[in-house]
């Protein structure tokens, strides 16, 4: 099975992390909530708590196929901060594993260097990147290799579902998009 792992940050944007461990648990990804911090409750953007599973200490990355940051500036600023998340991101690209970034999280891309080819982010986070000299598509979300970058909380929903093309396959992929009702 699949296993994919969503840290959540403290004002994390609660659409986006909700969509993401929703369709990736439809589509039989094992997702596991890892809070940045030793509480294990943590707060989105607009309130909403949500208990996560574990810690980020708890982690073991050879246990993952992918990653997923979620947006909300409050939940990005903490992951900046945060050295552990910036580790284990730069862990999971260098054994090949999928990188999923959406809204504000591509600047936690940007910090690492991470952002080689044109991208998607919340319109307004690329002019606060420094490491990159692409551009921010307007589209809902680009594939770059292992790296997957999306817009922003309307796309959430695309975004995942390109997450579980990448790790699960086209097949599964359209499946989970005609039960959504995404199909058209």
């Amino acid at each position: 099975m699949s296993r994919a792992l969503l840290p959540v940050a403290q004002g994390f944007e609660e659409i986006e992390l909700v969509t993401l461990a929703d369709v990736l648990r439809r589509a039989k990804i094992e997702v596991v909530l890892a809070s940045l911090t030793s509480s294990l409750e943590v707060s989105g953007a607009h309130g909403i708590v949500l208990k996560a599973d574990c810690t980020l200490e708890d982690i073991d990355t050879l246990e993952y196929r992918a990653i997923a940051l979620h947006g909300g500036m409050d939940g990005v600023r903490n992951m900046l901060n945060t050295p552990l998340l910036l580790e284990l991101v730069k862990d999971f690209l260098a054994n090949a594993k999928f990188i999923g970034a959406i809204c504000a999280a591509p600047l936690v891309l940007d910090k690492l260097g991470l952002l080689n080819q044109d991208f998607c982010c919340y319109p307004g986070c690329e002019n606060m990147m420094k490491n990159t000299q692409n551009k921010r598509l307007d589209l809902p979300f680009k594939t770059s290799g292992n790296i997957i970058t999306g817009t922003g909380p309307a796309f959430a929903m695309p975004f995942a579902i390109e997450i579980v093309r990448n790790l699960m396959g086209e097949d599964i992929a359209s499946k989970l998009k005609k039960e959504l009702l995404l199909s058209k």
